[in-house]
């Protein structure tokens, strides 16, 4: 067995079917959020949510909504 990691999305069916995905499972929150204004509004798990994104994605996470508006 060997792994071949994939950071884009390919449309060959024969890489798809051999792909075994990888799940993470993070503490979530039940706080509401939507008059965060900053960041630092943000409970403690969905800040540490978006830190894992960014770390994940390799780049930074410049904006981050909270609501419909």
């Amino acid at each position: 067995m060997f792994l071949v990691f994939v950071h884009h999305f390919t449309a060959n069916q024969e890489v798809l079917n051999r792909v075994e995905v990888e799940y993470e499972t993070l503490p979530g929150w039940k706080s509401d959020t939507s008059n965060a204004r900053t960041f630092n509004d943000l409970p403690a798990n969905a800040k540490k949510y978006v830190h894992f994104v960014e770390e994940s994605l390799g780049i930074p996470i410049g904006l981050t909504y909270v609501g419909s508006s």
